[in-house]
């Protein structure tokens, strides 16, 4: 059993770990998108919120 809730926290972990750096990527890219292109990215704001409210309700479950 211990072996399984390691293999567990491992994946959270690393889920977690992909969810801020997609919400880091798609906020670096919206960021350049708008100011040097003045062509914003539509879907960017709607996926960072989504990606930081599964990160949040993840990350609470998992502490």
């Amino acid at each position: 059993m211990n072996k399984v809730a390691n293999v567990v926290d491992k994946v959270v972990c690393a889920l977690l770990v992909i969810f801020f750096a997609l919400i880091l990527l798609v906020g670096t890219a919206q960021i350049i998108s708008r100011y040097f292109f003045s062509m914003p990215i539509v879907w960017a704001d709607e996926l960072s919120k989504y990606l930081f409210l599964w990160m949040v309700m993840i990350g609470a479950a998992y502490g």
